[in-house]
């Protein structure tokens, strides 16, 4: 079986990023501390998880704000090996992304120069990251991309490299790089199908496959009425957001469904509280459900949500392990 976590809050440590490119405009998040344990949920219907009502223009409205308490949560995986603290003023070394497919948990896994698979807390495979991409040589690696023997990474400049597994499957070689031409923070890599596809904060970029990219959305923020006016293809939605800086981003489309993270915030003296949500929206702009995710006490991992049918997962990096938590929707 597997270990239900309380869901809690704490203190965020500063990182490169705040998950998604969406996000990256923000130095820190800090949340506030919450205990308490879960008991088993239910998963609410679309009508309980949040009130969502059109107006007579077309718009959708979202009035109901999420709990800020964070979302309970299953723990999947939970492997302390995954992380090297360097010592003191120096950031943990440990995973930056993550994909789940199935039962199998995919990390790129620093601690090793490589690329883990998992089941479970079980480590059943695992291929070395090019050293190109490493050390002083190499330009970062924020997100990680597969489909069957290939292999995309996105570094540090909005470039994507891609790899093919070698016939003996223990050694990564390199096809080609992509230039992407993009500006902003680096975004997220995510698979369609047959494609790859580059989110990110300026417009979405076809990597690989026959597309076509998802279409960019685009938002404005009425900071007087803590609103999010959102444009997304046909649907209009304004969010209603807890404090006045407030930003958003598309993580993830699936048939039918539209997933955004949200991040409200306000500065104190410990620095900037961001309180982050994601929404999951229908086509039609049905509001399903909500989820808050839970915290990143010692690393800000470059991703730290991945949508998986229909699922929401985070990546959390305590001071002393690196879990990956399948969240549950707000009650």
């Amino acid at each position: 079986m597997r270990d239900r976590e309380p869901s809690g809050g704490g203190v965020l440590a500063f990182g490169r990023h705040i998950g998604l490119m969406a996000l990256a405009t923000a130095v820190a998040i800090v949340m506030s501390a919450c205990t308490g344990a879960n008991a088993p949920i239910a998963t609410p219907t679309p009508s309980e998880a949040m009130e969502a009502s059109p107006t007579a223009a077309g718009r959708v409205v979202v009035d109901a704000l999420p709990p800020n308490k964070a979302s309970a949560a299953t723990v999947l995986l939970d492997v302390p090996s995954l992380i090297i603290d360097p010592g003191v003023d120096s950031e943990l070394i440990a995973p930056e992304s993550f994909i789940v497919d199935g039962e199998r948990i995919i990390l790129t896994d620093l601690a090793h120069n490589r690329i883990s698979t998992y089941e479970g807390n079980h480590l059943v495979g695992s291929v070395p990251i090019p050293e190109e991409l490493l050390g002083p040589v190499g330009n970062g690696i924020y997100d990680l991309a597969i489909t069957g023997d290939r292999y995309w990474f996105l570094d540090d400049d909005n470039r994507v490299l891609e790899y093919q597994l070698n016939n003996s499957g223990n050694r990564l070689e390199w096809v080609k790089t992509k230039n992407t031409n993009l500006n902003d923070a680096p975004g997220q890599l995510v698979t369609q199908g047959e494609s790859v596809v580059l989110i990110s904060a300026d417009h979405n970029v076809l990597v690989s496959g026959p597309g076509p990219a998802p279409a960019s959305l685009t938002y404005t923020v009425s900071k007087k009425e803590r609103l999010l006016h959102v444009h997304d293809g046909n649907l209009r939605i304004d969010i209603h957001v807890p404090y006045p800086n407030s930003f958003m981003g598309l993580v993830a489309r699936e048939p039918g469904l539209n997933y955004y993270l949200v991040s409200s915030g306000h500065y104190t003296k410990k620095g900037w509280i961001y309180y982050q949500y994601v929404y999951q929206f229908t086509n039609t702009g049905q509001l399903l459900h909500t989820y808050t995710l839970r915290l990143n006490w010692g690393h800000q991992p470059s991703q730290t949500v991945r949508v998986y049918d229909g699922n929401i997962y985070q990546l959390q990096v305590p001071p002393t392990t690196a879990r990956v938590l399948q969240l549950h929707p707000n009650p």
